[in-house]
């Protein structure tokens, strides 16, 4: 779980275990601080952590094709919350009931078969792809449903989200603190050349594989021949009326 540490206290530590009582100085502070916010970040790229999962609802109204990725303003954090693209997500859309996921990738086969620039749109939303990205200075971060609903639906999107920021003192770290600061104790002394550098990286690795398989799995059913999607390939729903003659 999530350690709650300051970078003041991840510092502290840190230069206990690489030995290092000398008097602090600025710009060794501002290493320190980097390197420990770099490492929490490489951690949190590389592998998944259950508590940072949450999920991100974005109402999508009729006609509506372009939307903006999700950011939510968690109250309990005090922050906003986006979500991390670097690890693996899905995207469901809630429509009728019922959560369904969607497939990625919008493209020719899509525009030919349902295309809104002519007028058309159906229910349920089936696909979404990324628009834009935060580089862009026009509508950034947004993504593209298709097809574009009749009516209202939410897409949600699941995954891990950003790492809280590491910068100041009071800052505190979203993984263990152990974990972070053996990893980054490893490279200080590894870039020294001192002998204890691969022990303190051997270390972290050990720390890491403790928390990796202390963390519960959620087991899923297999369906032979079956898929873990209800839409097998892309369709109209077509209303019908049923007259029943006595």
């Amino acid at each position: 779980m999530a350690s709650g540490t300051t970078l003041l206290n991840l510092r502290t530590m840190l230069l206990a275990e690489i030995g290092d009582y000398g008097t602090p100085n600025t710009t060794r502070t501002a290493e320190m601080n980097t390197l420990l916010s770099d490492k929490q970040k490489w951690l949190a790229s590389e592998y998944s952590w259950p508590f940072l999962q949450q999920f991100w609802d974005v109402a999508v109204n009729a006609g509506s094709q372009y939307n903006n990725m999700p950011v939510v303003n968690d109250s309990n954090l005090g922050e906003s919350l986006a979500l991390d693209l670097m690890r693996p997500f899905w995207v469901d859309v809630f429509w009728n009931q019922v959560y369904d996921e969607m497939q990625y990738g919008i493209g020719r086969d899509e525009y030919n078969w349902m295309n809104f620039a002519l007028g058309q749109s159906t229910d349920p939303i089936q696909r979404w792809r990324f628009n834009s990205n935060v580089n862009e200075t026009v509508h950034p971060n947004q993504f593209e449903v298709w097809p574009v609903p009749v009516t209202p639906q939410t897409v949600r999107f699941t995954g891990q989200r950003v790492m809280l920021p590491l910068v100041q003192d009071t800052d505190t770290a979203d993984l263990d603190d152990m974990l972070i600061v053996m990893f980054a104790a490893g490279e200080l002394l590894t870039r020294k050349k001192q002998q204890d550098g691969q022990l303190k990286l051997g270390l972290a690795k050990q720390r890491l594989e403790k928390l990796k398989s202390a963390y519960p799995v959620r087991d899923r059913d297999v369906i032979l021949g079956g898929g873990k999607r209800n839409w097998r390939e892309q369709r109209r729903v077509v209303p019908m009326v049923i007259v029943a003659h006595g």
